[in-house]
């Protein structure tokens, strides 16, 4: 009997241990947008497992959040014809293709070009997500141009299709190596990890910077919902202004 106690006990223990263990890596799951369910132990330290984001919670940055991302942040290039409207669909589009959670692919733009369509590096990486002609070609491009990189269309089809590469070639890995090959390229951040000397100070800020701005973007959406009712408030007057005095020359706008 005392036996059969103490068995019990340290079953007990063992329990709990891994259920805290289970509640605390979850615990950041929901800010990150990932899950989380186990520990990895790499030549960085520790860090949580992180799964990149698999669907079924993308209202969490919708379409019509993504447009308003556009249209205040982009640069580089002429917003006309609903331009923020596209890239937006464009860009929701690929993240459900994929797998990838819009809010983090926003990160990786911020960080990489802080939205400027026409960034171009010392390094000659060019455009949102700052790819490297090499990189492009490798992803199937054709005509690889300076030019054609800039388009962001291109860049964002480019940018989203090769982090999700780089998910497959690291799975298993804590999200840090994904990140990393993207900041560093896969063959050097492979080379540098052969040698135990390997300090990854510079890419583990990069890492983290990405990874904080997920729950900044996520909270972008509540943040366009507050500017449109401060809009929606001044709109009686605007209203009244155009009831008294209507435009006879406007005509309907062509949808093509």
């Amino acid at each position: 009997m005392k036996y059969l106690r103490l068995t019990c006990l340290w079953g007990a223990i063992f329990f709990g241990a891994s259920l805290g263990l289970s509640f605390g890596a979850s615990a950041v799951a929901p800010f990150l947008g990932y899950s989380t369910d186990a520990f990895v132990t790499d030549r960085v330290g520790v860090f949580p497992t992180f799964r990149f984001y698999r669907g079924g919670a993308y209202a969490s940055i919708t379409e019509s959040t993504l447009s308003h991302v556009f249209e205040d942040r982009l640069r580089g290039v002429s917003l006309g014809r609903g331009l923020s409207k596209r890239l937006a669909h464009h860009l929701y589009e690929l993240c459900v293709r994929h797998r990838m959670d819009p809010a983090f692919v926003l990160s990786v733009i911020q960080v990489e070009s802080s939205f400027r369509a026409d960034a171009v590096s010392s390094a000659g990486a060019v455009g949102l997500m700052q790819l490297m002609p090499g990189t492009a070609r490798r992803l199937g491009a054709r005509h690889v141009t300076v030019k054609a990189l800039q388009d962001p269309f291109l860049n964002l089809e480019l940018g989203v299709t090769y982090l999700r590469n780089l998910r497959v070639r690291y799975a298993g890995l804590s999200a840090y190596y994904p990140l990393a090959a993207y900041n560093l390229g896969p063959h050097r951040l492979d080379t540098l990890r052969a040698k135990p000397t390997f300090k990854p100070e510079k890419t583990l800020r990069y890492y983290e910077e990405i990874m904080r701005g997920v729950g900044d973007w996520r909270r972008y959406g509540s943040q366009a919902q507050a500017r449109f009712e401060r809009e929606l408030s001044t709109m009686p007057a605007r209203r009244s202004a155009l009831k008294a005095k209507p435009d006879v020359q406007s005509k309907p706008v062509d949808p093509a």
